[in-house]
């Protein structure tokens, strides 16, 4: 437990902001937010957790949905992005090819 309670101490740097909305959720909840390695992630996770009233499971559940659709949506954004190169390169190969 002490190594939870020194990443607890490292994960939640701004005292005054964070350890307000901390002390209102279960030691649990924190311990989930603190997993979550980007800073507005977990600044957005503990005000939510708070405001909704979250159980753990739900909080749980939000952090599981949210890295699933930001998968996805990272994944149709290459799908995208390989679809234009494609498209650039075929478009630059007719130009020189004089077939536009």
């Amino acid at each position: 437990n002490l190594k939870n309670f020194r990443k607890f101490y490292l994960t939640f740097p701004d005292r005054e902001k964070s350890y307000t909305l901390c002390s209102f959720l279960t030691w649990s909840h924190n311990r989930l937010i603190m997993r979550e390695e980007d800073a507005k992630a977990r600044l957005y996770y503990l005000q939510e957790a708070k405001a909704q009233n979250w159980s753990v499971r739900q909080l749980q559940r939000q952090i599981e949905t949210r890295t699933t659709a930001i998968d996805h949506l990272e994944a149709e954004l290459d799908r995208q992005i390989t679809c234009s190169n494609r498209l650039r390169r075929s478009t630059l190969a007719s130009a020189f090819t004089g077939r536009i």
